[in-house]
This record gives C-alpha cells, structure tokens and sequence, in this order.
C-alpha cells in the first residue's frame, strides 16, 4: 500500500491542485490501492499528465478545471477588457488585423471562434464587424467560457475513468449540479422579465415559456402523438415497423459497463466525437438508401451510455420489400470500422422487428422519449438508477455537448402544426382549403395532418404549408442582431406558395418585473 512521506506530500498537493475536490477523492482512493509509493507516484503523474494532453494544456502550468460561474464572470470581464485592448491597438490599420489579432486571442484559450453570418448581412457593413464585435462582448466570453469549463470537467473526468454507473452515470456531479443551477438562474430571470402585448395583456417569460415545446411534459406529449400519427399511417400504407440500436465501436468507450473498469481500447474519445461518428454512419446510410431509392421514415434519439458515450435508437417504418435490404445497408456501414473487433456483433446493431401482437411501435419508443425529457411515470432507469434523476443527469448530458437528442425522419414539418394549433377560429377566405389541415393540428391527429400535407414521403419543399419567417422590424425599420452585422430573422406564421398567414399577431414589449 502507497505509504507517502513528507515530500511525496508536498508534490501530491501540488499535482491535485488543478483538481475539484471530487476528482482530488477519486485520485486518492486509487492512489492508496497502489502497492508501494512510487508505482502510485508514477501512475498519478500519468493520469495528471493524460488529463492535460486531452485539455490541451501544459502540465507544468495547469490552471483549475472546475471554474465556478463567479469565477467565470470575472473571467469573462477580463477576456473582454483585454478583447478591447487588442481592438484598440489594432484598429488603425485594418479590421481584417483587428479580426486577426483577436482570432489569435480565441485560438490561444482553445475556444472555438466566431463564425461569419452570411444570410441577412447588413448592406455595405464588412462581416468581420460582427465577429469583431462578439469577441470583445462580456456576454459572448461568459457563454463560451462556460461551455469550454463543462465540456473540460466532462474530458477529465473521462480521462480519470470517473464516468460510469459504479461512480457518476452520465455526467460528472459537477455538471450535473452546474446544470441544474444555470437552469435555476434561467427561470429566475424569466420571471422577473415581464411581456406585455398591445391589449395590455402581461405575463412572465416563464409563465408564457410553459406554453411552449419548453415544457417538458408538452415536449414529450407532442413527441408521442407524432410517433403514434407516423405508426397509425404505418399500418394505412402496410408499412413495416423496425427498431433499431446503434453503438459506437469500443474505442470510443471509456470504461466497461458491468465493472466500471478503464477500457483499455478507449482513445481519449469524447461524448462529440462519438456522435460525430454516428452522424458521419447515418449519413452514409442515408446516401447509399437515397442511391437506391429506398424511403423511410421515423423518429431517431441520441442518448448517452453509462459512461457519456452516445448511442442512438431509431424507429423506422418501411416498405416490406425494402426490409432486408435496409438490415443489410445499416450492417455494412455500422461495421465498416473496427468491425471485427471482440463484442461488436453483440453490441454494435441492434433489429427488433415491430410485430403488433408483441407490441406497438410507439411502445416501444415511448420510454425512450420519457427517459430523456423527465422520467416520469418510469419505474427505474436502464440500469437500475431513479429515472427522474437520470433524466436531469441526460438533459445534463446532452447540454454540455450540444447533442440534439430527438430528430424526425422524413415526415412533414412540425413548424406549421405548431403555427396552426396556435389558430382557435377556422380558416377563411384564402386559406379555406387548409381549415382540414388546422382541425387535424388542433385535434392531435398527426397522421391526418401528414396526409393533408402532402404525405409522409412528400419533400418539405413541396408540402402544402411552409413556415413563413419574415424580419424583425421595429418602427418600421428594419431590427439588426446586437452586434449590428445582420438583421434578425423570425417565425412569424405559414404560408401557401408565396401568400402568409400571420399566426403571431401580438407585439411585446419586455420590461423588468418591478419590486
């Protein structure tokens, strides 16, 4: 057992300097199960030096991992006074060196930069403007500050195999309780941030954010019923049902799932760059099935293993003489890499064939969709864990990364059934022949409202509805971004062919909720 004297000490305080307490108690445990001190030593210098590599910093010069959000404001305060020094030495020569300069700065802290807005700039402004403008604000500094520190926690505590279902499932603690704080400051801040409209109407942004798929429990509702239209129209057209399970290969794991013990073969992977690889997969199936022209369509969910490692699970509905081939297609891109390695026929693709007289395809799904928005009315997680919990730790999850967890497969827009349950009166005059689309929206029959719309195989581009977005404007002009290089784009109702139907009539005014 590792048995530290004084000096080994002062060095260990000064390797876990970096380290939240909860990662210094990780360290520590292993540490003491080493057999002699300096096997222990050695392996906590390479665990130290790994996490360094992974965030890209220098190990002699090791800053904090786990930033508190003071911390990070007076963070983002400094970055953007040092943004408007460097702004200011360079903007007598160009904006071009002003933007390099700052480039530079950005670059130097591994923060992604800013990128150029090309649709609705600004006529005559010079584009850097903008981008100039973002890396000198306080604002745009905290939100990417605070991205770079999550996403930081997240990598080391994958580097130090802390990540499973044996320590902390999903995420670490710390991300999980940072998340549940910025959600806690968001609804603060809505409610005292009241709207009011040109009838006098008023109401707290969080009063009218729970109106909207914001809700959780309005979110998931809207996901089932649309899943059930898409099976209902199934069993019209005698479609097949296939569920399916995707898993990205071993080296993108972290840690085994039974022990919670390092997997050997992980690469330093991370949460992006295993949905990376499933989109990079799912998108060369989709191109050799569009080569074929083969149509599905259907609802795919991003969620995370126990150890933060994406997987996805799609329900498809198919023409039956497509199914073999589309088994084939899934398995010979799904195997292209590492397809022979130890585990990969059990764990990498996954079929289960929709039969009704099992179960419905929206039973299938369906706890899917609840385990990834709140876990209610779940009795446990998959591996045992309490659901809501696990929930918060997913949306946790799924935050930190930027990974979109639920997406339709072909289908028709959900923008214009939004629009359209926004309608309580039947619609008239030119828009009369779409009052069977609006009934279907407004009475939660997403299979009628698909076949209204042109059908589940119909291109967006040629559907009956589009969603028609028109520019802020206010005063009758024209409403630029905050950062003055383009103009603000917004959702303003549908619209047949070139003809708009206004289904947000109200202007609101936003004011502070006063004491």
């Amino acid at each position: 057992m590792a048995n530290p004297d004084f000096y080994d000490q002062q060095w260990l305080d000064k390797q876990l300097l970096p380290f939240p307490a909860e990662f210094k108690q990780s360290l520590m445990k292993e540490y003491f199960t080493e057999p002699s001190s300096f096997i222990a030593n050695t392996n906590l210098r390479l665990s130290t030096n790994a996490v360094a590599d992974a965030l890209n910093a220098n190990p002699q010069l090791f800053s904090s991992i786990a930033k508190d959000e003071e911390t990070l404001k007076k963070e983002a305060e400094q970055r953007s006074r040092q943004a408007f020094k460097i702004k200011a030495k360079y903007s007598r020569y160009s904006i071009d060196a002003t933007h390099s300069a700052l480039v530079r700065l950005v670059d130097r802290l591994n923060i992604p930069t800013p990128k150029r807005n090309s649709s609705l700039t600004v006529t005559g402004m010079n584009p850097l403007t903008g981008l100039v403008a973002r890396m000198c604000d306080n604002s745009w500094w905290l939100r990417s500050l605070r991205k770079q520190n999550n996403q930081r926690i997240e990598i080391a505590g994958r580097c130090l195999n802390v990540i499973n279902k044996q320590k902390q499932i999903y995420v670490t603690d710390i991300t999980a309780n940072n998340r549940k704080q910025h959600l806690a400051r968001s609804i603060e801040m809505l409610n005292n941030i009241i709207a009011t409209n040109e009838d006098g109407f008023t109401s707290s942004l969080a009063e009218l954010a729970s109106l909207s798929v914001s809700n959780p429990e309005i979110r998931k509702a809207e996901l089932n019923v649309r899943i059930r239209g898409l099976e209902d129209l199934s069993k019209i057209l005698n479609h097949d049902g296939l569920f399916i399970t995707i898993t990205c290969p071993s080296k993108y794991h972290a840690s085994f799932a039974k022990t919670g013990q390092r997997n050997p073969k992980w690469n330093g992977s991370t949460p992006i760059d295993g949905q990376a690889y499933l989109n990079t997969t799912f998108s060369r199936i989709r191109a050799q099935l569009n080569r074929e022209k083969i149509r599905v369509y259907g609802l795919r969910i991003a969620e995370p293993n126990h150890d933060g490692t994406p997987h996805w699970h799609l329900i498809l509905f198919i023409e039956p003489k497509h199914t073999k081939r589309i088994k084939q297609i899934f398995h010979d891109y799904c195997f292209a890499e590492d397809g022979n390695e130890n585990g990969a026929k059990k764990h990498r693709l996954e079929f289960v064939d929709i039969d009704e007289k099992i179960g419905s395809a929206t039973g299938y799904i369906i706890k899917y969709i609840s385990k990834n928005i709140d876990g209610k009315h779940l009795d446990k997680g998959i591996y045992g864990e309490d659901p809501i919990t696990a929930a918060e730790r997913v949306n946790a999850w799924a935050s930190c990364f930027g990974i979109r967890q639920f997406q339709q497969i072909g289908g028709v827009n959900v923008s214009v059934w939004r629009e359209l349950r926004r309608l309580k009166e039947k619609l008239t005059d030119e828009f009369e022949f779409a009052e069977p689309i609006r009934q279907a929206a407004d009475s939660s029959d997403w299979a009628t409202y698909t076949q209204a719309m042109g059908g589940v195989f119909c291109k967006r581009n040629a559907q009956v509805l589009r969603p028609f977005y028109d520019l802020k404007s206010e005063q009758g002009e024209l409403k630029a971004s905050k950062y003055g290089d383009s103009f603000i784009k917004q959702l303003r109702g549908i619209s047949y062919g070139d003809l708009p139907l206004i289904t947000r009539t109200h202007q609101w005014e936003l004011s502070n909720r006063q004491p």
